[in-house]
């Protein structure tokens, strides 16, 4: 049946196997363009934008600042500005340290924000890293940055004394020295995954309406509820497999230009560092790398797309026209999403456990990095992002079985 389906199907097949490789394609590209930084000169700071002007910035920032980063080299920097302020001001030189030192002032910004902040001695749109001799050294800032982000994001006091050893593990690595190199483009590879992912969310929808639907629309489903049990559940496992292995050979495809197109031009840049080195994620409580990370979430993110297709695949059961199928499995798979940024719920608890475990939630992957925290049921604790995906193995597993049991009924409808 998995043959038929596709011989039968060959034609919109191609068509959407040309449409979503060309829309990887184009997310890929726009991420690209739209990107904007700035690298700093001795005439002071340039804009860089669009594939020129990253190629440009990961260029500039690898070949001054790429190596381990630990404090004894944090002490020098310190050291090395506090000479120069005696002679400059505090705008040349920062300046002059970024100039010599790119990206290291972002991270340094995130790890001692407060005390940034606090000074006010010092203008805030201009920070002055005198402020940061004498202080704790760079393990210390970032366990105490962890904590208070544990503390800022209602959790238990049993989850914030788990967050606490994660932060103490992932804080470990400071001591010895950390990797640091730019990241930049990461992120922006980062922006494209989830855009192409939302797009195949929208199509594991629009999957599971085609193939579910079909007969009801042109009335077959009146002559296939004559055929017998057995030949009902080869249909729906035929269709079920025929949706599952278009998108995961799409998502491969899709996956295989983003690196193509974003991370392949860059070598190895990033990849051995650790995924707090890209300032947006400082406080994550994940403790890896970013290439850990890239072969972390590729098969999760398939797995969470998968069971979103597992979920329009019995919503469209209960449909009887693809229209109302796919607004239906949207309405199912994204709303409690949209409810969440909109509608103020993610101040409980129960409700960020329930977003931590949503497949569409977790396909951003600054969502899986900010939220890589406990995610309990009684006593036991276990990272978000691992269990959404092993949540969504099991709903994809359990409508294998449901589908072809439930398709004869469904002809009904």
């Amino acid at each position: 049946m998995l043959h038929a389906e596709f011989s039968k199907g060959r034609k919109w097949i191609r068509q959407i196997i040309g449409i979503v490789l060309a829309l990887a394609a184009a997310v890929g590209l726009l991420c690209l363009c739209t990107y904007q930084s700035f690298v700093t000169t001795d005439s002071g700071y340039k804009d860089v934008s669009g594939i020129k002007g990253l190629s440009e910035y990961v260029s500039f920032v690898h070949d001054r600042s790429a190596g381990i980063f630990d404090d004894n080299k944090l002490q020098a920097m310190l050291s090395e500005y506090k000479e120069n302020r005696k002679t400059m001001s505090v705008e040349d030189a920062t300046l002059v340290f970024n100039q010599k030192h790119p990206e290291y002032e972002s991270v340094l910004s995130n790890l001692y924000d407060d005390e940034f902040s606090a000074a006010g001695e010092v203008d805030p749109d201009h920070y002055d890293f005198a402020i940061l001799t004498g202080k704790p050294d760079l393990a210390d800032a970032f366990f105490r940055t962890i904590e208070e982000y544990a503390d800022a994001t209602y959790y238990s006091k049993a989850e914030i004394t788990y967050a606490d050893r994660r932060a103490a593990s992932v804080s470990s690595s400071f001591q010895k020295g950390i990797r640091f190199d730019v990241t930049d483009h990461w992120l922006t590879y980062m922006s494209a995954k989830s855009y192409f992912s939302i797009i195949l969310a929208f199509l594991a929808c629009f999957l599971a309406a085609r193939l579910y639907c079909s007969e009801k629309e042109n009335g077959m489903n009146r002559i296939m509820v004559t055929a017998g049990r057995r030949e009902h559940r080869r249909i729906s496992r035929g269709k079920f497999a025929t949706g599952a292995l278009l998108l995961a050979f799409l998502y491969a495809a899709g996956e295989l230009l983003l690196y193509l197109l974003i991370l392949r031009p860059y070598g190895r840049c990033g990849w051995n560092s650790p995924v707090q080195i890209a300032g947006v994620y400082y406080s994550s409580f994940y403790k890896g790398t970013l290439g850990q990370l890239y072969v972390f979430a590729l098969p999760g993110t398939l797995v969470l797309i998968l069971s979103i297709y597992a979920v329009a695949c019995l919503v469209s059961l209960l449909c009887r026209n693809s229209l109302m199928a796919i607004v239906m499995s949207a309405a199912v798979t994204m709303l409690p999403t949209v409810l969440g940024e909109n509608g103020g719920l993610m101040e409980t608890r129960w409700y960020n456990h329930l977003m931590n475990a949503l497949a569409f939630t977790n396909l951003d992957p600054s969502f899986v990095l900010q939220n890589y925290s406990s995610f309990g049921f009684g006593g036991s604790r276990m990272p978000a992002y691992p269990f959404a995906v092993l949540l969504s193995g099991i709903i994809f597993l359990a409508a294998a079985v449901i589908l072809p049991a439930c398709y004869r009924r469904s002809m009904q409808v």
